[in-house]
């Protein structure tokens, strides 16, 4: 498993793309910003799964850009309370991505 750490966003927020060299598939974890740089880290690859380490808009701000570029992606949240401001504020991410 390898994974790359780019630097997004106004506040340079970490995400990672997170791959196997011998998949043509990724994950992306905290896509803060600028998803076309994020697409250049995946190098072709397809993206398996989104990750989310919380709500805070530095850490989704690309989710949107990603998921309309992509053909088959599958979001998966990882909230709890310890990381959320506020339970409502998980509640309200969440449903950002319930289809």
């Amino acid at each position: 498993m390898r994974f790359e750490r780019i630097a997004v966003g106004e506040l340079q927020a970490n995400c990672y793309v997170l791959f196997d060299p011998q998949r043509s598939d990724a994950v992306v974890i905290d896509p803060g910003a600028e998803e076309p740089a994020i697409r250049m880290a995946l190098s072709g690859r397809s993206i398996a799964a989104i990750l989310l380490t919380h709500g805070h808009y530095d850490h989704i701000g690309a989710v949107a850009a990603l998921r309309a570029a992509i053909e088959r992606a599958r979001e998966v949240g990882l909230w709890s309370i310890a990381c959320a401001d506020s339970i409502a504020e998980a509640q309200a991410v969440a449903a950002m991505f319930s289809t």
